[in-house]
């Protein structure tokens, strides 16, 4: 078990703001980009997955240095990891993709980083390597198992979790993922007060990114399913569906794991 301690205000505002300074690179050249875009479309695909890699490690370095800060260990988190939790954490995932799907459609999206998207998407395995694992991976063990760890110990679970969503939502740079971003930002952070496993939120997003990839090469949704279902009355029904399925999932994992963090002290 990792030492409990007990973060000031001060540290995790400062690992809030550096968070946004090693990203504010990628804002910069999303700006940049839309007065003098470069012709090639490969430097795009690199310079933003790169500097996106680069700043979460950076700020998961300089977090896990500080003696006044909680992180995360592979061992305990592998203990605390709940098997039982994790079908129907993937079946919930799945029903938030095709929920916030409708959102990617009314919310305008950054030309820039739609064509970084587009072009990533066409190098089938770097994508899949950078969309699939190492992005999951270092996300939730920075937004969730450093940022939202530490919070939990000064706020209230509600507002722990929505400060972290809006951080995580934040770093994403436009209206409609700063939309779908805070919504994920919420789920995950939930899977983790629930779990307390930063490895049930790494196995989650990862199960979300890779719909995402494989819908668009295989489907060929342009990241929308709507777009792969003619049928409006269908869409209609399997939207309803997955509603439900998010509602029921989450409340069940709540009911589930409620009297566990009654005991263990955590509510």
């Amino acid at each position: 078990m990792p030492k409990k301690l007990t973060p000031k205000n001060s540290t995790i505002g400062k690992l809030i703001l550096i968070t946004l300074f090693f990203y504010l690179p990628i804002l910069t050249a999303q700006l940049f980009f839309k007065k003098a875009a470069p012709s090639n479309n490969t430097f795009i695909v690199l310079y933003f997955s790169l500097s996106t890699i680069l700043a979460n490690v950076l700020v998961i370095s300089y977090a896990v240095k500080r003696k006044n800060v909680e992180s995360f260990t592979i061992q305990n988190d592998l203990k605390q990891l709940p098997l039982s939790f994790l079908p129907i954490a993937f079946v919930s995932t799945l029903a938030l993709f095709f929920v916030v799907d409708p959102l990617d459609l009314i919310l305008p999206s950054s030309k820039i980083y739609l064509n970084y998207l587009e072009q990533l998407m066409q190098l089938k395995i770097y994508s899949f390597i950078v969309i699939v694992v190492i992005v999951p991976i270092l996300e939730e063990i920075l937004f969730r198992g450093i940022i939202l760890r530490n919070l939990l110990h000064k706020f209230s679970p509600f507002r722990a979790i929505a400060i972290s969503a809006l951080l995580f939502a934040a770093i994403h740079f436009n209206l409609a993922q700063l939309v779908t971003g805070f919504i994920g930002g919420i789920f995950f952070g939930y899977l983790f007060w629930q779990t307390k496993s930063i490895l049930t939120c790494i196995s989650a997003h990862m199960v979300y990114n890779a719909f995402s990839f494989f819908s668009y090469h295989f489907l060929r949704t342009n990241f929308s399913i709507e777009s792969a279902i003619d049928n409006t009355s269908v869409y209609l029904i399997l939207y309803l569906a997955a509603a439900l399925t998010l509602a029921f999932s989450i409340l069940f994992i709540y009911k589930t794991n409620y009297t566990k963090h009654i005991n263990s002290g955590n509510l």
